[in-house]
């Protein structure tokens, strides 16, 4: 989360210290730009191909910060209906992406691209022993999506509360497997702001 932190730095750290870091500071948020930029034309092309599909968290959640550029995610996650998954794959095996394959009981398919970076495409919110231990078997997502601005892109992310439970659900899943990340408690609790 240094990106995040590292613009404020400015009105308490001396201007070396300040300015050695600024090089890099500006070179991952441009590759994070450039990536989203990627990913963003690339799911604009599925939306054209008529495949419904909605943004989970990443770019959706930086939305909620006061800076989205310097809210850095590793990837992009896409929800989209399992009966799209192959024509999904397909379509970016087309457009230079390697794609892992989503196992037997996984929930999303893994698509990496040299600019794009990793494209996680789920056919399930959750995974199984999520759905099964954190909701107990109850419905996982209900509302509509929503329809959001990212740049010159509209594309859809979850509705508000799903998407609530869906950041509450991700963070406790960190938690639980290797300790609450400070950016999934961030995301979160920026968006319940």
């Amino acid at each position: 989360v240094w990106t995040l932190i590292y613009p404020e730095l400015e009105k308490y750290c001396n201007e070396l210290m300040y300015l050695k870091y600024k090089p890099e500071f500006l070179y991952m948020v441009a590759e994070a730009i450039r990536r989203n930029e990627f990913q963003l034309k690339i799911l604009q092309k599925i939306k054209t191909m008529g495949i419904n599909f909605c943004i989970l968290k990443g770019i959706s959640a930086a939305t909620c910060y006061p800076n989205p550029d310097y809210r850095i995610s590793s990837d992009t996650d896409i929800l989209i209906n399992p009966d799209d998954e192959k024509k999904v794959t397909e379509f970016l095996k087309e457009n230079n992406y390697k794609i892992k394959p989503r196992e037997k009981n996984d929930h999303h398919a893994k698509a990496y691209h040299p600019i794009g970076g990793l494209l996680e495409i789920h056919v399930r919110l959750y995974s199984i022993p999520t759905e099964k231990i954190i909701f107990n078997n109850l419905d996982l997502y209900t509302e509509n999506y929503r329809l959001q601005k990212f740049g010159e892109y509209n594309l859809y992310t979850l509705g508000i509360n799903d998407e609530l439970i869906y950041l509450t659900a991700h963070y406790l899943k960190h938690f639980i497997n290797e300790g609450g990340g400070i950016r999934q408690m961030l995301d979160l609790l920026l968006f319940i702001e």
